[in-house]
């Protein structure tokens, strides 16, 4: 048996790292929910045809067919079954993990190998990119395959050479219809192999490529079409020059442990003997090429053309970057080998787990929590004691966010029971008060996601003050709110108001001469008429008063319309020196502006979307009279609130509350 172990000791620690990646990868696989856009790839395969299946479900994506083509049979399969349908493209990323180390081990040995398999098996990264039904896990897995058969046919050419003619081929014909950057990375490969070439391969290389470009072919008008669809900057920033600092502190889970355990290994297998001369040094070099061409491509496009970089797309190249790294140790001890498997897994997993929480925060998708959740809360409450409002971005029933609300209420809700309310735009802000005024309940249950109009929350609190309950997840959130106060939970971090009755700090520009003894709480009001465009403001450094990584700035006033008013603004500017960094404004006119009596506008300023870098800017709201009108206003509160930490928390690290 000890024999046995020390023969097959290489196997056994490969074995492990991959049985360690296909846990990762699986565990509760039954409750690994669809994300926002694995539901709009699924929406777009309810045709009935292969022809419509193209021209409606393809055509109008930013991506190659190849993985749109495949869910429109499974579906037709499995339904919209979250395991069987992610099964793939889990087995296509423990796949992966398997071809990084047979790479890896043939360019730069074994020691080398185990780390870059160990990393690619443990890091969130690629974890969550294999439990997704997009086309990036199997890009990874297919960009690796591809690389595993240029290897033996520039460096093994006379060994199986059209078995390998043909993987080659398949392979890069399946990154060409993968995804646009699988694609450009087998191009940078491909050209690369040009420089290796020799007398005996150069016309198989050559004819290999040449049947790649034939086989795209048919794939050459879908390209052309989505090319002329631009970028998608509609929803993604262009990136910013720290993209890469950002990028590697989010493959290392934002955790120094783990960094310096990666550091560790590194070093570890420089110094640990016995000594392995790495074969092929050029490798190394070439390596980080591949990562670094294809990330430089993605940056300036994305800079000067239409943003397209994310860490996505770089994940075909990241496992180059492993290469180009680990492939410099030189150790080629067993016992290094299998300790640095396992410390990596303590590593990596420990992080996983309690860093980014990836089980806890990735299992719950926003869109089916708020919707189950809303069930559970309104049964608990009372279903006549609670009313249900949703800003779940759904205006459109056309679009992937309404059909996404409609599957998760279809499965969850019984809409003859439970009746509930849309908010999507400042469009629905009356309905939403004239529904908030009438409701004769004591709750108000509001879920809502990352894209919802910010000023729905303050305008429901405005009615119903205080906070019941509220549950966080990545991309969205619920709160319940409460007309009584009941065991209140705060998220207040600072409050300022001014009600007219006497000095007040950080308030200014305000003429004593137009108090108004008309009020709605004190003795005084203030009036706007046609000779005073700006009124009362509040003036603070932002960051005294706000965390810019998550809080949320609501502002409320009430006014009173006079005479023929039309419209007035609310105004929000935050300033750097003399540079405006953000301006906005909510118009009267979306609120209810019944004459001669109190109505309430409100605004809100979301930091999480805000890119202040390291500024440290002024925040100045106000009342903008731009069209001369007649009104009183009273009670004008600033209020500071904790946003969601996790909003973001896919591309991000969670934020740590005050």
């Amino acid at each position: 048996m000890k024999q046995f172990f020390k023969n097959n000791a290489d196997n056994i620690i490969l074995g492990f790292i991959l049985v360690i990646a296909l846990f990762l990868r699986t565990f509760k696989l039954t409750e690994i929910p669809f994300m926002h856009d694995e539901f709009s790839a699924l929406f777009r395969t309810q045709f009935n045809s292969f022809s419509e299946l193209i021209e409606k479900g393809v055509l109008i994506d930013t991506h190659p067919p190849l993985i749109q083509i495949v869910l429109f049979y499974f579906v037709k399969i499995f339904g919209f079954s979250e395991a069987w349908l992610k099964l793939p493209f889990i087995i296509a990323g423990v796949f992966s993990v398997f071809l990084a180390y047979k790479i890896a081990e043939d360019w730069f040995g074994k020691t080398s190998a185990v780390a870059i398999a160990s990393l690619i098996a443990y890091l969130q990264y690629p974890i969550f990119y294999s439990q997704i039904i997009r086309p990036y896990s199997s890009g990874l897995f297919f960009i690796l395959l591809f690389v595993y058969f240029w290897n033996k046919i520039i460096f093994y050419s006379d060994k199986k050479r059209y078995p390998n003619l043909i993987g080659f081929v398949v392979a890069g014909a399946l990154c060409a219809y993968n995804h646009h950057f699988t694609f450009l990375q087998a191009a940078i490969i491909g050209i690369t192999g040009i420089f290796f070439l020799n007398r005996k391969n150069i016309i198989y290389y050559f004819a290999a490529g040449l049947a790649i470009a034939l086989l795209y072919i048919p794939n050459i008008g879908i390209f052309k079409a989505q090319l002329e669809m631009g970028g998608i900057e509609d929803w993604l920033a262009k990136p910013g020059y720290d993209f890469l600092i950002n990028y590697f502190s989010y493959i290392v889970h934002y955790s120094w442990i783990t960094a310096l355990i990666i550091i560790a290994v590194f070093i570890s297998g420089l110094f640990v003997k016995p000594f392995l001369n790495n074969k092929r040094k050029s490798l190394l070099f070439i390596s980080l090429l591949w990562f670094i061409i294809p990330f430089l491509i993605g940056f300036i496009y994305s800079r000067y053309v239409n943003a397209v970089l994310q860490y996505s797309v770089l994940i075909f190249a990241f496992p180059f970057i492993l290469f180009g790294i680990f492939g410099w140790m030189k150790s080629n001890s067993i016992k290094l080998r299998a300790i640095i498997a396992f410390v990596l897994a303590i590593g990596c997993i420990s992080s996983l787990v309690h860093k980014r929480k990836h089980f806890q925060i990735f299992y719950n998708s926003p869109y089916e929590q708020i919707v189950k959740q809303a069930k559970i809360e309104s049964d608990s409450i009372g279903l006549k004691n609670c009313l249900i409002v949703f800003s779940m971005t759904a205006k459109d029933s056309t679009r992937t966010p309404s059909k996404i609300l409609k599957h998760y209420s279809e499965k969850y809700i019984d809409q003859e029971k439970i009746n509930y309310l849309k908010v999507e735009d400042a469009g629905d802000y009356k309905m939403l008060v004239h529904q908030l005024e009438s409701f004769k309940g004591d709750y108000i249950y509001y879920g809502y996601l990352a894209g919802a109009p910010v000023e729905a929350y303050p305008l429901i609190k405005q009615f119903f003050p205080y906070v019941y309950k509220t549950s966080n997840f990545y991309g969205g959130s619920y709160v319940i709110f409460s007309k009584k106060r009941t065991n209140e939970l705060t998220n207040d971090l600072y409050k300022s108001e001014n009600s007219f009755e006497g000095a007040n700090t950080n308030w200014g520009n305000i003429n004593s001469a137009l108090l108004d003894s008309v009020a709605l709480s004190g003795k005084f009001s203030y009036r706007f008429d046609s000779i005073s465009e700006w009124g009362p403001g509040f003036s603070d450094t932002l960051f005294k008063i706000a965390n810019k990584q998550m809080d949320y700035i609501d502002v409320s006033i009430n006014v009173m319309p006079l005479n023929d008013f039309s419209d007035a603004q609310l105004v929000s500017s935050i300033q750097q020196d003399t540079i405006i960094v953000d301006w906005r404004s909510s118009q009267f006119s979306n609120f209810v502006m019944t004459p001669l009596k109190w109505n309430t506008v409100t605004l809100s300023i979301k930091l999480p979307d805000l890119d202040f870098k390291n500024t440290n800017p002024v925040i100045n709201i106000y009342v903008w009279n731009n069209k001369k009108q007649n009104f009183l206003i009273d009670d004008f509160k600033i209020n500071v609130r904790k946003g969601n930490p996790i909003l973001y928390w896919i591309v991000s690290e969670e934020v740590k509350t005050k």
